[in-house]
C-alpha cells in the first residue's frame, strides 16, 4: 500500500494578481487539475485562492508530479504570489510546513495534532 501523507497546499492573492497568475500558468494549473483531480479555487474577501487537498496520498519527492508541484510553488512566489504547503506523514514526527513568504503568522493552513478527552460523555 506504501506510506501515506495528508497533503494541503495553498496560492493565493488578490483577485486581480491571481487573475493574472492563472492565465499566465492556466496551461500547468490545467495540468494539475487533470494530474491531481483534487484542487479548488475559492475567493475569500479580496483573495483568491488555489487549493490543493490530499487525504491519503503517496507523496514522494521522486514522483514527477510532486517534483512539479514544487516547482510550480517557486513559480508562483517569484511571480507574487503567496504560498502555504502542509503535508502530514504516517509517522508522528514526520511533518513539513513551508509557509513561502508569508511571515505575518496569518495562515490559510492551520496545523493541529491533538487528543481531546470529553470527560462530560455518560458511561
Amino acid at each position: 500500500m506504501g506510506y501515506r501523507s495528508e497533503v494541503k497546499s495553498v496560492i493565493y492573492q488578490t483577485k486581480d494578481k491571481f487573475d493574472k497568475f492563472y492565465a499566465d500558468h492556466a496551461e500547468e494549473i490545467d495540468y494539475f487539475m487533470q494530474e491531481f483531480g483534487c484542487m479548488s479555487v475559492e475567493t475569500k474577501g479580496d483573495y483568491k485562492i488555489l487549493l490543493l487537498d490530499f487525504d491519503e496520498v503517496k507523496w514522494y519527492d521522486s514522483f514527477p508530479e510532486v517534483q512539479a508541484w514544487r516547482k510550480f510553488l517557486d513559480d508562483a512566489e517569484a511571480a507574487g504570489m503567496f504560498y502555504e504547503f502542509v503535508r502530514l506523514g504516517e509517522d508522528d514526527s514526520d511533518v513539513e510546513v513551508d509557509y513561502g513568504t508569508n511571515d505575518s503568522g496569518n495562515y490559510i493552513l492551520e496545523l493541529e495534532r491533538h487528543i481531546k478527552t470529553n470527560v462530560s460523555v455518560r458511561i
